[in-house]
């Protein structure tokens, strides 16, 4: 189970350029609600290696499950291509 489960909107895509970090997009999302745990501000950011690999869209409507870290918290960037995965196979 993970720590946080929220729903929103993608409002931006854009360049993270650490040479160290595999993972060079970040992510914001616009909080619609929150369905469990706590979070109490109105975006939400995170970094994935390629957005349109990880099924990811400017405008797109999405549920992300983060894992709470020391520094904030993690998220599986293939999560939406497992959850459609489960949908088309009926699972």
């Amino acid at each position: 189970m993970s720590d946080l489960v929220l729903n929103g909107e993608v409002v931006s895509i854009d360049p993270f350029p650490d040479p160290e970090r595999r993972k060079r997009w970040r992510v914001t999302m616009k909080v619609a609600h929150v369905d469990c745990g706590t979070f109490d501000g109105e975006t939400f950011a995170f970094l994935v290696h390629s957005p349109i690999k990880s099924g990811l869209a400017i405008g797109g409507r999405y549920t992300v499950r983060a894992d709470s870290t020391d520094d904030g918290y993690l998220v599986d960037e293939w999560q939406w291509l497992t959850d459609r995965f489960k949908q088309v196979n009926g699972h």
